[in-house]
């Protein structure tokens, strides 16, 4: 039986394999890939950017290269000598590799580029690919059908969304995993839910990330008893540690020394105190509430049962407006996978009325790719010589929240008259 399930696993990966390059002409694909990265690497050689990349590269090349821990002392004294001499954020100190180790899978392939821009501009490149997968992916599990003068709205709106620009200079890995949490929802939906729990373990890459879209998943599947969903996601986790483990003996015990010397790498801090930090002089009593205050919301949204993907869908996109107020940040890595709520609510608005649609479109096209935008190069934060102010993480999430709660009564109690 196991062997039959194994079987079925490989057969349906060959199956999504073909369907995906059945989409994407490969030769073109690398052709533009090879243009892009020509084009990144004049840009990047003269901006600041690309400070998660840079810790990552650095430590997957002093182990692959040097035998080196990437959690070593030695690592982290050759981030510090080399961020001096290269255009790395000059409002970072502290440069840490606080990732699981065999978050190094996606990353081996640029430990091979000795030039640091180069590789940035390839990882770049990369990125700006996945971003355009995770768009397509988004339009696949809403089964929307678009006109074509809608298309070209929305496909300015997706490649002009601000948070997007954010992660491709930080040099993040929130697009790869926005990606591989797309393509989990969609497994979900066709039932595939074997293949969906391995590559949800794969998102273990960044937990931080995506933890609290863990937990609304895992109960998804605990409702639907999707055991073989659970099954398959512990056994690819396990093969992550285990193998991982074979090649650098002991780094879950270095790993966790370093996230716990140096909790605000990966903002392993309770709300209140990063709350502080985006709003200095408050107290953080007033973001430990809001997180208290929108944790037991989203649970009590989560307890709502669901009949359909359209329902499925809304709770998704409320979780992901919620979890960054409940696990706030002083970064943007949590905010790319927002297109994804986003495009739920325009294709809502587009079928109770195309005309109202289309303008909410370009309401958000204007807010998201030219007043945000502006507002950055005003700050100074879009050439990243300062932090981005409070406005850019929070903004998103109330307009977004706002728009869910307007299409609610439309999607659970079904009052809506599409035409």
């Amino acid at each position: 039986m196991k062997k039959n399930n194994l079987i079925n696993i490989l057969q349906l990966l060959k199956e999504q394999f073909l369907n995906f390059i059945h989409i994407y002409h490969l030769s073109n694909y690398f052709i533009v890939f090879i243009g892009l990265t020509i084009i990144n690497w004049l840009i990047v050689r003269n901006i600041y950017g690309g400070e998660d990349f840079f810790v990552h590269w650095v430590g997957t090349s002093q182990f692959l290269k040097q035998a080196i821990s990437p959690y070593s002392k030695e690592t982290h004294q050759l981030l510090l000598q080399l961020a001096q001499s290269l255009k790395i954020l000059p409002y970072i100190k502290n440069y840490y590799y606080a990732y699981p180790f065999f978050e190094f899978i996606i990353y081996l392939p640029f430990a091979f580029i000795n030039n640091f821009d180069l590789a940035r501009a390839v990882w770049l490149s990369f990125n700006i690919f996945t971003a355009f997968a995770s768009g397509y992916f988004c339009f696949l599990i809403l089964d929307w059908k678009i006109e074509k003068m809608t298309n070209k709205l929305l496909i300015i709106f997706t490649s002009q969304f601000i948070y997007f620009l954010i992660s491709f200079l930080s040099g993040d890995n929130s697009m790869v995993i926005f990606c591989l949490l797309l393509i989990t929802v969609l497994l979900i939906k066709r039932e595939q839910f074997e293949l969906s729990g391995i590559l949800l373990a794969f998102t273990s890459m960044n937990w931080p990330l995506v933890w609290i879209i863990w937990i609304f998943i895992f109960i998804t599947m605990f409702r639907r008893k999707a055991w073989t969903f659970f099954i398959w996601f512990m056994i690819t986790l396990s093969l992550l540690i285990i193998g991982s483990l074979l090649i650098l003996p002991g780094w879950p015990l270095q790993y966790f020394k370093v996230i716990l010397n140096n909790p605000e790498v990966i903002s392993l801090q309770i709300p209140g105190t990063i709350f502080t930090r985006w709003f200095p002089g408050m107290n953080r009593w007033i973001g430990n509430l809001i997180a208290i205050i929108c944790s037991a919301w989203l649970i009590l949204q989560w307890s709502i049962t669901e009949h359909n993907d359209d329902q499925f869908h809304w709770k998704f996109s409320l979780t992901l407006a919620l979890s960054p107020l409940i696990w706030i940040r002083n970064d943007f890595g949590q905010m790319p996978i927002l297109l994804f709520g986003y495009l739920y609510v325009l294709s809502h608005w587009f079928k109770r009325d195309k005309n109202l649609g289309r303008n909410i479109l370009i309401l958000f096209s204007i807010i998201f790719s030219i007043i945000l935008p502006l507002l950055s190069i005003k700050n100074g934060a879009i050439l990243l010589t300062n932090p981005y102010p409070f406005i850019f993480y929070f903004c998103p999430l109330i307009v977004l929240i706002a728009n869910l709660y307007w299409i609610r009564n439309w999607i659970f109690n079904k009052i809506a008259i599409y035409y």
